[in-house]
């Protein structure tokens, strides 16, 4: 049993009952410019890859403190710089919206990705290589960003470093860490941490409860 994605999972439930966030994309940094496909190679447009750093304007404005990261879950839809947009507190598998979500295997691999590799303190190239494999897990069946339907070009240590990572994601759970999503009809959606001391002391009630049992 995967039991910290569960216990995250749970957690969750609990603290993102409809919760609205409202926040505006400050600045994609560190970044690279990178070219993505989404048609196996056919086509390619030049994308900001990299650390969304997002101030929250209004909603529950305590959730995530005043400011936070993400990075892009949705390829589908775009999103603009000093411009405030709601989101909705979403469990990663039934993100990005609209459509069905990601479903379990693809959020795991996100938990694992993040509990292995992020780090608030990226360079340019790791921040676009982490970004560059986010992509690759939601929208593509393979996990290679030089192969299948997602594809990205344009800095090869980036590229190399994305690769190394989703080459690393072994299903280890113990490694995967608390993460959510902020869906939205109109805008990107995005991967963040698990929202502040009150969703971590759930969990943590979580866990203890399991063991006491």
């Amino acid at each position: 049993m995967k039991v910290t994605a569960l216990l995250a999972s749970g957690a969750l439930a609990a603290a993102a009952n409809a919760t609205i966030i409202e926040a505006r994309l400050d600045s994609v940094s560190p970044e690279r410019h990178m070219q993505v496909s989404v048609n196996g190679g056919d086509s390619y447009r030049t994308l900001y890859t990299g650390v969304n750093n997002f101030t929250v304007t209004g909603g529950d404005t305590n959730l995530l403190g005043p400011t936070f990261v993400g990075f892009c879950i949705d390829l589908g839809q775009t999103i603009h710089f000093n411009q405030s947009n709601l989101f909705t507190v979403t469990q990663l598998e039934d993100a990005p919206l609209p459509g069905s979500g990601m479903g379990v295997t693809k959020a795991d691999l996100l938990r694992e990705l993040w509990g292995r590799h992020f780090s608030p303190a990226f360079t340019s190239t790791q921040a676009a290589a982490f970004q560059s494999a986010v992509w690759e897990i939601v929208f593509d069946s393979g996990l290679n960003v030089h192969t299948g339907t997602i594809r990205i070009d344009g800095h090869d240590a980036t590229e190399d470093l994305a690769n190394d990572w989703l080459d690393s994601l072994t299903g280890t759970s113990s490694l995967y860490a608390p993460v959510f999503a902020l869906t939205s009809g109109q805008t990107q959606d995005m991967i963040v941490p698990t929202p502040g001391s009150v969703a971590l002391l759930a969990l943590g009630g979580l866990i203890a409860g399991r063991r006491r049992r």
